[in-house]
């Protein structure tokens, strides 16, 4: 007998490290002797164990853009194995964004190896392992920093609106966006410049709306810039900037207006057609066809005496006038009164008018005319010198100064019997009268 001790069952070092047993040896004597021997039995390491992480999966986080070899996290992993099977070496296994970090062999730490941007990739899924098939995941999240400014969509916005728009009427929705998440990436709107009152933003939606009635006449353009920041709880915010360039369209609004209400003018008579008279002036503050005034003659021009120039607004004779005739109302002092009307080619046209008084002026070109060709008399040679024998007439279809007559003896009177007064045509007895001598007189006079 040899006393071979065996293993009953598999040993595992990492349950039993030792075992303590008393081997006794035994006679077939009578009485039995017996010896005892204490063994100690120690159970060498095989690298039987599979190294673990103390979690499946670490989470952290981050920020952004921080220098290389930033620390991010360290794991740690136990193997119940001992001396060299026991020593753990740390390595990050190929994935999606592995190569932005490095493991630290031997402690299990990771840095990283590149800067970091959160809105590039946001997270990452990272799996590392030692030599001996364990494996955990780190659940890494990079955290935001502040930095992207808000974007417009367009660097500058050029727009058109009429004049007339609604008090309170949204003209321009801006939009600005932000890469950032959180406060960093929120947007609020704002103007700069002066608007001139004119114009409001809401602050959170970036509509911009008109705070009062515009009038293109007092400013036909506006140019201010719209700003983006972000709400940042750290100062200073970001920000971006768009001009805003509005143009504001034109309404037939403006009344073309004369600039006289009354105008007088004159012109002689006998002038021959397209004989300019005086040119009218009409203003209208609209612009383009709104702001175009044509000229016409609404009332007075009876005959068609006058005609206008519908774009220069000059006023002329359309036929030869005649101070004296009744179609120039001679009876009515010798003018005309005209309603001129100025309209402006908008839709529909607007309108005004004024009053035009024109004076014929008259010329020299009616002979005075005697109320008879002759005038016959008859007196007794008796009659006493002084006395008043005839008077003559004559008439002038002019006016002023040329209608004034003066009456002169041309022949007839070579020995003064007669006197005619230049002024009345009154004919006086200036010596005495004899028949026998002079049955007859015969004067020629003239009115000039």
């Amino acid at each position: 007998i040899i006393g071979l001790l065996t293993t009953a069952q598999l040993l595992d070092r990492e349950i039993e490290e030792h075992y303590s047993l008393t081997v006794m040896a035994l006679d077939d004597g009578s009485p039995a002797l017996s010896a005892t021997q204490l063994l100690t039995i120690i159970v060498l390491d095989v690298n039987d164990e599979t190294p673990i992480f103390l979690k499946q999966l670490y989470e952290t986080a981050v920020h952004e853009n921080q220098d290389p070899g930033e620390f991010v996290i360290k794991v740690e992993a136990v193997d119940r194995d001992v001396g060299l099977n026991s020593l753990l070496r740390y390595e990050i296994l190929p994935g999606t964004g592995y190569e932005k970090f490095k493991m630290r062999s031997d402690t299990g730490e990771l840095i990283t190896t590149a800067s970091l941007d959160r809105e590039t990739k946001q997270v990452f899924t990272i799996k590392g392992s030692p030599s001996r098939s364990s494996t955990a995941q780190l659940y890494l999240i990079v955290l935001d920093e502040n930095d992207h400014s808000p974007l417009f969509v367009k660097t500058q916005y050029q727009i058109s609106v009429r004049e007339d728009i609604e008090e309170g009427s949204a003209i321009l929705d801006l939009f600005a966006s932000d890469e950032d998440e959180g406060l960093n990436g929120e947007v609020m709107y704002s103007l700069v410049d002066d608007t001139f009152g004119a114009f409001a933003i809401n602050s959170v939606t970036g509509s911009i709306v008109t705070t009062k009635a515009l009038d293109r006449e007092t400013k036909s353009r506006y140019m201010f810039r719209a700003v983006a920041s972000d709400c940042s709880a750290h100062l200073p915010r970001s920000t971006t900037v768009s001009v805003v360039v509005l143009f504001i369209q034109d309404v037939n609004d403006n009344v073309p207006t004369f600039e006289q209400s009354y105008y007088k003018a004159s012109v002689w008579e006998g002038q021959g057609p397209k004989t300019d008279i005086i040119q009218v002036f009409a203003t209208d503050h609209d612009s383009g066809l709104n702001g175009e005034t044509e000229y016409s003659i609404l009332s007075g021009n009876e005959n068609a005496t006058f005609l206008i120039d519908s774009a220069r607004g000059i006023l002329a004779t359309n036929t030869v006038l005649d101070h004296e005739s009744l179609s120039s109302y001679r009876e009515t002092a010798s003018f005309h009164r005209l309603v001129l009307l100025a309209s402006d080619r908008g839709m529909p046209p607007l309108n005004s008018t004024a009053t035009v008084l024109i004076t014929v002026l008259d010329v020299n070109d009616n002979p005075p005319v005697f109320s008879s060709p002759e005038y016959h008399v008859h007196v007794k040679e008796s009659i006493p010198v002084g006395s008043h024998v005839t008077e003559v007439s004559a008439n002038d279809c002019d006016v002023g100064t040329n209608a004034e007559i003066t009456y002169t003896i041309v022949s007839g009177n070579d020995r003064g019997h007669f006197r005619l007064d230049a002024k009345t045509g009154s004919v006086d007895l200036m010596q005495t009268l004899d028949y026998e001598d002079t049955m007859k007189f015969t004067l020629v006079i003239q009115a000039t």
